[in-house]
C-alpha cells in the first residue's frame, strides 16, 4: 500500500484572501450593470474567443458552462444545438435565467462541482480559471465530470502580452484592482504555464487559439509575431481532452 504524502500545514495568505473578496465583490457589483436588452451582449473585442469556443464545442453535445456569468456564451452554445447547463454565483445565475431562459445552477466554483462522474461531453471555462484560488483542484474536478475522451475549453488572460510586458518593465500593474467593477485576477498564465497546468490535471491539449489581437496594424507586426507568436494576444484559448491515465 502506498502511503499518502504528509500534508503541509495550511497558512493563511492574506493577499489571496483579499483578492478572493475582490472577485466576489466584482460579481455583486457588475450584476447591477447588465444591459436592459435580452439579446446576447458579446463585446466585439471578445469575438475571437467566443468564435473559437463555439467552433470547438460543435453541436449535439452535453455541455457545462462553468462561471457562465450573464449567460451570453451559454445561450449561443444552446442555440447551435447543444444541451447546455450554466453554473455561477446566484447574482449572475438569476440574470442568465431572466435574459436567456437557460438552465443555470447556483454554485460557488471554489467548492466541489455538484455533478456526477462522467456526466458531460464538454466543459467550458471562459474567463474563470484566473479567479479560482486552487486552479489545479478545480481542473481535476472538471476532469472528473467529463466522459472518457471529453474535452475542456479554457480561456485565460495572456500574461506575456506586449502590454503586460511593458507595464511590468515600468514596475506597474496591468490591472486596476481598486475600481468598483475593476478587472480582477488571482492567477496569471503564460501559454506554457496553462498547458503544463492542464497536463498536470489529466488533460492533453489538442488545439489553441489567441485573441483578441490588439494593435494588429502595428508596423513590423508580422516579423514581431514570427519571433513572439502570442505577443499581441491578450487572451489564450485552449481545448484539452481528458486522458485515460491521471
Amino acid at each position: 500500500m502506498i502511503e499518502a504524502a504528509p500534508q503541509k500545514p495550511v497558512t493563511e495568505d492574506k493577499n489571496l484572501s483579499h483578492r478572493v473578496q475582490q472577485v466576489e465583490e466584482h460579481y455583486r457589483l457588475t450584476s447591477r450593470f447588465i444591459p436592459e436588452s435580452n439579446a446576447t451582449a458579446i463585446n466585439p473585442m471578445d469575438l475571437p474567443v467566443t468564435q473559437a469556443i463555439l467552433k470547438w464545442v460543435g453541436t449535439g453535445r452535453k455541455v457545462l458552462d462553468l462561471g457562465c456569468h450573464w449567460g451570453d456564451i451559454t445561450a449561443l452554445i444552446r442555440d447551435q444545438g447543444n444541451d447546455v447547463t450554466g453554473m455561477d454565483l446566484p447574482e449572475c445565475s438569476a440574470i442568465a435565467r431572466a435574459r436567456h431562459g437557460i438552465h443555470v445552477i447556483n454554485h460557488d466554483l471554489n467548492e466541489a462541482i455538484p455533478m456526477g462522474d462522467s456526466t458531460f461531453d464538454v466543459v467550458v471555462v471562459s474567463s474563470v480559471l484566473d479567479d479560482i484560488p486552487d486552479d489545479l483542484s478545480f481542473l481535476k474536478e472538471c476532469r472528473r465530470i467529463l466522459i472518457p475522451g471529453g474535452s475542456i475549453i479554457v480561456n485565460v488572460p495572456n500574461e506575456v502580452s506586449w502590454y503586460r510586458r511593458v507595464m511590468c518593465l515600468l514596475g506597474k500593474e496591468s490591472r486596476d484592482y481598486n475600481g468598483p467593477t475593476s478587472y480582477h485576477t488571482l492567477n496569471r498564465y503564460t501559454l506554457r504555464g496553462i498547458k503544463a497546468l492542464l497536463t498536470k490535471a489529466g488533460f492533453r491539449v489538442v488545439r489553441q487559439a489567441k485573441g483578441p489581437k490588439r494593435y494588429s496594424g502595428l508596423p513590423g507586426r508580422y516579423w514581431i509575431e514570427r519571433v513572439l507568436p502570442i505577443t499581441f494576444a491578450t487572451d489564450l484559448v485552449l481545448e484539452a481532452v481528458k486522458t485515460t491515465d491521471a
